[in-house]
């Protein structure tokens, strides 16, 4: 089993941070080529790890500062959050504050609620915010767990447990015989790790 990296991204493992370092790399190389700064969101802050260890990938890749939007329903008052320099935090659920959320991302880290409804609800509301060259990961993919780890809400049953491959499995995200692939959404990479019931990650890239 792979250890975790709270130094790093937080509370995610090797195998998620190789599936979005592949994504930070292509990101920055797009960013310094178009003379931006990278454009994030992140769904689900929990204590802002990850949003740490983004922001400070980029700084190494030259780049001072990012433009990151963060969701979150916990204002973060039984824990210190952080939240990158320019940085907006936005205090909600995923599936109703989305309108606050600007078009031409170049990551959606979705790492929120994991039920099957919330799942869906970030793709339909969220994947239409990525640019193209963009990409959307999907933490806990790992499918040995899904089904399992209730949510705190909605009925006892696999549907709101940690469901979030059973959630694009559902909606055909994307898959060859899906408007989804007409869009340009194809698969990119995922790693899973051994010996875990959760993590993983799934990235999809706007192409």
């Amino acid at each position: 089993m792979s250890g975790h990296l709270f130094d790093k991204y937080g509370a995610i493992l090797q195998e998620d941070v190789e599936v979005l370092e592949s994504c930070l790399t292509l990101i920055a190389s797009k960013c310094h080529a178009e003379e931006r700064f990278p454009r994030i969101l992140e769904i689900g802050m929990h204590d802002g790890g990850t949003a740490r260890g983004i922001e400070n990938f980029f700084k190494a890749q030259g780049f001072p500062t990012i433009t990151y939007w963060g969701i979150d329903p916990d204002q973060g008052k039984t824990r210190p959050r952080y939240v990158p320099t320019n940085g907006r935090e936005i205090i909600g659920l995923s599936s109703e504050v989305f309108s606050e959320i600007p078009f031409g991302m170049d990551l959606v880290w979705v790492d929120g609620c994991h039920c099957m409804n919330c799942v869906i609800l970030d793709v339909i509301h969220y994947a239409p915010k990525v640019r193209r060259g963009g990409f959307m990961c999907f933490h806990d993919i790992n499918p040995v767990g899904q089904g399992q780890e209730h949510q705190y809400h909605g009925p006892v049953i696999p549907e709101f447990g940690l469901a979030t491959d059973m959630a694009l499995n559902a909606i055909g995200f994307p898959r060859e015989w899906s408007a989804w692939e007409r869009f340009g959404w194809e698969f990119f990479k995922e790693k899973v790790p051994e010996g875990v019931h959760n993590c993983g990650t799934r990235a999809y890239r706007l192409a």
